[in-house]
């Protein structure tokens, strides 16, 4: 009988297994990565496509094909594709990021090859038909009048304004714009953008040879039967103009709590110091334990919750610090943050918290990796990184290794206060 008065026995993670896929090409060059496990009875197809994008960069145009490449076909409504998808209870999932979209298929494996047709038809021959693109217009007009009467929206768009400039990544939208979006500009976005030369298949779940097969004889031909037309819609780079750190404060009426960004450009998952900056950024702001919660929340009482993060996109890296306080607190907040920036430029970790973060972040990586699917995740963050699954096995090496001077060295390299813009919206 299990003694529960006694603690199970502290163990640390030394190594962690991570799936590689299986690589594999349709006829027509499709690449397919495959992660094949039979601990689950289940299916995700995921098609991926890189953004197109015209000398405009109208994300908005973007994220209305994302939106509604389900919502009707030549052979189906918008209403008759739903019904079928939750007939078989399976799930059909559109992503939209300002670099890529995709179309995911959640199904039972023996559900598959009633439902791929459907999912071909929804990719080859989707018509986005008026009235759903004027539902689309409405409901987002709707929901951006709504996010800009929030704080924290407004710092945000402020924030993405600094940080990234007037392109793709920088766009600010206001419901008007949603009526520059046309049905024809609509359709020339998805030729150009949606289709086999343009496209990357991720398979995992329970895959068979014959679910691959299937996959395949469906998918592994000229979607569109058709010859290959100029389009002003292109992969193109993005222009970012010279960063300079400054302080915005907008003013919004009547506000009582007030919305706190600090931030900076920063360095992409693929710069071999990536791994130790997540690790200083878990130790600043990262997690529940961090730096910045233990001071700004649980000491002084200022907000409910306060964190720091990194994001790598395609064409930028950002390092980020977010808070909502009391309007009375803005600036004990934003002093409190300078504090704990130069605490980190200037002082050692001890040994206990250095364990702490380190064992934090290894079991924090253990439990992402939870099914198949969650391999396949990880595997898509380095692939739209150009890197490979080795990459993690590097990471696991800086959080096993990193020292105290290396993350005082990281901070004092990229944490510097007077490096970041600081938004405050209140």
């Amino acid at each position: 009988m299990i003694n529960r008065n006694i603690p199970p026995k502290f163990q640390t993670i030394k190594t962690i297994e991570l799936k590689s896929p299986v690589e594999k090409k349709f006829s027509n060059d499709i690449p397919v990565f495959v992660f094949s496990s039979n601990k689950v009875d289940l299916i995700r197809v995921e098609f991926a496509f890189t953004n197109l994008y015209d000398d405009r960069e109208f994300s908005l145009l973007n994220n209305a094909l994302n939106s509604l490449l389900k919502e009707g076909s030549k052979k189906y409504s918008s209403s008759e594709i739903a019904e079928k998808i939750d007939y078989f209870g399976a799930y059909l999932v559109p992503e939209f990021n300002v670099d890529r979209m995709s179309l995911s298929l959640f199904c039972m494996r023996k559900h598959l090859s009633d439902i791929l047709p459907l999912v071909k038809e929804v990719l080859t021959e989707a018509i986005f038909p008026e009235e759903e693109l004027a539902v689309f217009v409405r409901n987002t007009q709707q929901q951006i009048l709504v996010s800009l009467e929030k704080n924290d929206i407004l710092s945000q768009r402020e924030f993405n304004k600094q940080i990234f400039g007037e392109n793709r990544y920088g766009s600010q939208y206001v419901p008007e714009d949603l009526l520059k979006i046309e049905r024809p500009d609509l359709l020339a976005l998805y030729e150009a953008q949606v289709h086999e030369k343009n496209c990357t298949v991720f398979v995992s779940g329970n895959v068979l040879d014959e679910d691959l097969k299937l996959i395949n004889d469906l998918f592994a031909n000229d979607w569109f039967k058709r010859e290959t037309r100029e389009s002003t819609f292109q992969d193109a780079d993005v222009h970012f103009p010279e960063f300079k750190p400054k302080e915005v404060r907008l003013h919004k009426k009547d506000s009582i709590q007030a919305s706190i960004r600090l931030g900076k450009r920063c360095v992409q998952r693929s710069h071999p110091d990536f791994p130790a900056i997540q690790f200083t950024n878990m130790v600043l702001g990262g997690y529940f334990g961090s730096r910045l919660m233990k001071n700004i929340r649980e000491d002084k009482g200022y907000s409910y919750g306060i964190g720091s993060g990194l994001r790598s996109l395609r064409h930028l890296g950002i390092f980020g610090i977010s808070t909502q306080v009391g309007t009375e607190y803005v600036e004990a907040t934003v002093q409190e943050i300078h504090k704990e920036l130069d605490i980190l430029c200037t002082d050692l970790l001890s040994p206990s918290e250095l364990e702490l973060v380190r064992n934090y972040m290894m079991g924090a990586f253990v439990r992402s990796l939870s099914s198949i699917f969650s391999h396949a995740d990880k595997y898509k963050a380095v692939y739209y990184s150009s890197l490979d699954m080795d990459y993690y096995q590097r990471y696991i090496q800086e959080i096993q290794s990193i020292s105290s001077s290396k993350v005082r060295e990281i901070a004092q390299k990229y944490f510097q206060k007077e490096s970041l813009s600081t938004i405050i919206v209140s």
